[in-house]
């Protein structure tokens, strides 16, 4: 990345305070000239090569004096000499800050890690050393219900403060169990902001990338053996976020990098065609702490655009005769007048259309034909020739399939009908596909997302349902579940929603800054003054309605 003298300069007064902090110290001792000493040795820390007219100038001492401090500064080993041009007499430079700026300048010091390629950007050395640098900062859990007698054993916690320190407090606790962190980062906002929210910011995306790395090392130790996190960033950020992901947990252990559709080309999105396509999506991206771990994940289903498959047109009776589906519906007089009555012949095309008409009819195909429907599927592994001499079209069981051979000598398996219906969140049953990498219908979600948990938040909800569905795809029913940007407490809402579905025993731990909100916003309109405040407003909100909590 291109380095911005301005903020490199700030870049490097950051991470070199350690070292500007020893060598005062230093000065301290150097005896009778030391008041000389520390006003040149500030005038290096502005900037970092100086000669000795400069001096003079900037520090209002006299030739003499700033020609003798020089010398006792380089005799402690603070300032050295170098050679410059000519015509400006000797110059001097501050190891301190100008070794470090040959580092950013040069990219000399690391050009790869263990991992192969290496994301440099400004203030990455200093960034680094957060992870691991202990938090001066006391933290305690705010629990608004376990302040009630009755629920002193809930497992769910919220951190107020910046999550940097967070973690950091709760690292003897969690270290090593959470199951899944979701991390939906402050991406695409106003450096001002993000300097507001994240003292250790600088900027743009380096200022991203900054915040990010070291919580992402202790989000790496927080994890399960087995355990995900899940990141939202934009398409502006994707890049650079996931190359440093690949080298903070290993590129082998990403599990995906799942595109979210979060709007429709339509309204407002569409309004931007005249410059590029509209955007309408996100990306989630995936990883494991350790996906050798990982042994299981749940499938997901998304409802198919159409009620019914056409290809499922064989119905096996108890004995697994084979029968036509249009020639068995024909035998029930109920079902062909069903037919005549919307004017639709019977035809395996018009199956769906009466499900559109007829809710009886819809009801009747997915409780009760579903069980004896099938289609034919190709096995993925045909049976052992040996083992397998049955007779030509006759369907029987084999290794818990339904198996049948044509003529040709091509050897199918059956697939039920009732294996593409699934429950949706309402309970209701529908033709389902398999879920990819692409998450589509969060954009129906997105008109009532502002009215999820009964708080405003401008700052970009998500959708419960997304968080739901991770919770799913783990597949893990007492899940922790890590949340260091709560905001909104979205995942809160989701562990608990999803509690109440499938009687599971998740818990949650939040972590949220007290950042202010900002002047004349939605938030501050509805009398907040801090981010914070929200969480907590959401939290008591959720459990008055879900009566979670006495």
């Amino acid at each position: 990345m291109k380095n911005n003298k301005k903020h490199l300069r700030q870049t490097l007064d950051n991470f070199n305070q350690e070292q500007i902090a020893a060598d005062r110290k230093k000065v301290e001792n150097i005896g009778k000239c030391k008041k000389s000493a520390m006003r040149i040795l500030d005038e290096f820390c502005k900037s970092p090569k100086l000669d000795i007219t400069t001096l003079v100038e900037k520090t209002g001492l006299t030739r003499p004096a700033v020609t003798n401090t020089i010398k006792k500064l380089e005799g402690i080993g603070i300032i050295s000499a170098i050679n410059h041009d000519k015509k400006w007499g000797q110059w001097y430079k501050y190891d301190a800050l100008v070794g470090s700026l040959s580092d950013f300048e040069n990219n000399t010091t690391r050009t790869q890690n263990k991992n192969g390629l290496f994301l440099h950007f400004d203030g990455r050395d200093f960034a680094e050393k957060l992870s691991d640098t202990p938090s001066n900062k006391r933290f305690k859990p705010y629990k608004y219900h376990n302040e009630k007698p009755a629920n002193k054993d809930s497992n769910n916690r919220l951190y107020i403060g910046d999550n940097l320190d967070g973690m950091k407090t709760m690292m003897p606790e969690y270290q090593g169990i959470v199951d899944l962190a979701y991390l939906d980062i402050p991406y695409n906002m106003p450096s001002t902001r993000v300097k507001q929210a994240y003292a250790d910011s600088f900027d743009g995306t380096c200022d991203l990338l900054c915040m990010l790395l070291p919580r992402l090392k202790l989000v790496q130790k927080l994890l399960s053996s087995a355990g995900l996190v899940a990141l939202s960033v934009s398409e502006h950020e994707v890049a650079y976020v996931k190359a440093l992901m690949d080298e903070v947990f290993g590129r082998d252990n990403i599990i995906n990098n799942i595109v979210i559709e979060m709007a429709i080309p339509a309204g407002p999105v569409s309004g931007y065609t005249q410059y590029k396509l509209p955007s309408t999506k996100g990306y989630l991206l995936v990883y494991a702490k350790d996906k050798s771990h990982v042994n299981f994940l749940q499938r997901l289903y998304d409802t198919s655009g159409d009620k019914f498959t056409s290809g499922f047109n064989i119905v096996l009776d108890e004995k697994l005769n084979k029968i036509p589906l249009i020639d068995f519906l024909k035998q029930q007089p109920d079902i062909v007048q069903r037919f005549k009555t919307h004017k639709l012949a019977i035809k395996n095309e018009n199956i769906a259309k009466l499900m559109d008409f007829d809710t009886d009819f819809e009801d009747y195909v997915y409780q009760s034909l579903s069980k004896n429907l099938y289609k034919r599927t190709k096995p993925y592994q045909n049976p052992v020739k040996s083992d397998f001499n049955a007779p030509v079209g006759v369907v029987f069981e084999y290794d818990d399939k339904l198996i049948e051979k044509t003529q040709d000598g091509t050897v199918y398996h059956l697939k039920p009908f009732y294996n593409k219906l699934q429950t949706d969140d309402n309970g209701v049953l529908a033709n389902s596909v398999i879920r990819g990498d692409i998450w589509k219908g969060y954009y129906s979600e997105k008109s009532g997302i502002q009215k999820e948990g009964g708080v405003p938040f401008s700052a970009g909800k998500k959708p419960v349902k997304l968080i739901r569905d991770l919770l799913k795809w783990i597949g893990k029913k007492d899940a922790v579940v890590l949340d260091a940007f709560a905001g909104s407490a979205t995942t809160a809402e989701a562990v608990m929603v999803q509690n109440k579905t499938d009687c599971g025993t998740r818990s949650f731990i939040l972590c949220q800054l007290p950042e202010k909100v900002r002047p004349g916003s939605i938030e501050a309109k509805a009398g907040f003054k801090f981010i914070h405040q929200i969480t907590i407003q959401r939290l008591k909100n959720i459990y008055a309605k879900y009566k979670i909590y006495k």
